[in-house]
């Protein structure tokens, strides 16, 4: 097995969340094509509370490249859990990533009380990972709040 590569993604701007059911199928296979995956799901804004941080780890080993993203974010926001979600990060270049997929394993989702160690205001703390790997991706609707 080769030396885990890891990267971050600097300057998240915005982040929205929707539900796994109404993303495109197959995803990753876009991906992997060299496509975009573009959404027209409805997507609810998250009110982003600094900083956010997400970080991917790839990994090859014989099965091929193992993914792993953790995306921590700290909001005053509450998250529904009755389905799946997936989540949209936008950085402040204007790029787009999807974490999630239409098919299972969806992202797990860990939150708990938190304090912003840039602005003391008391949070929840959500840590979502995957082991999809993270997709390019593009809006196609309008946010709404």
């Amino acid at each position: 097995m080769s030396r885990p590569l890891k990267w971050g993604i600097p300057g998240i701007r915005f982040i929205a969340v929707m539900r796994c059911d109404t993303l495109p199928a197959d995803v990753a296979k876009v991906s992997e094509s060299g496509g975009v995956v573009r959404l027209y799901s409805m997507l609810r804004d998250i009110a982003l509370v600094p900083p956010t941080k997400m970080d991917i780890t790839e990994t090859h080993g014989r099965n091929g490249a193992e993914y792993a993203v953790k995306l921590r974010i700290l909001t005053t926001d509450r998250l529904s859990y009755a389905f799946p979600l997936a989540f949209y990060v936008e950085d402040n270049n204007g790029s787009g990533t999807l974490i999630g997929a239409r098919e299972s394993p969806y992202p797990r989702i860990s939150v708990q009380d938190s304090t912003s160690e840039v602005t003391g205001q008391k949070v929840l703390e959500y840590t979502v990972t995957s082991v999809l790997p993270p997709v390019e991706a593009q809006l196609m609707v309008r946010r709404y709040g």
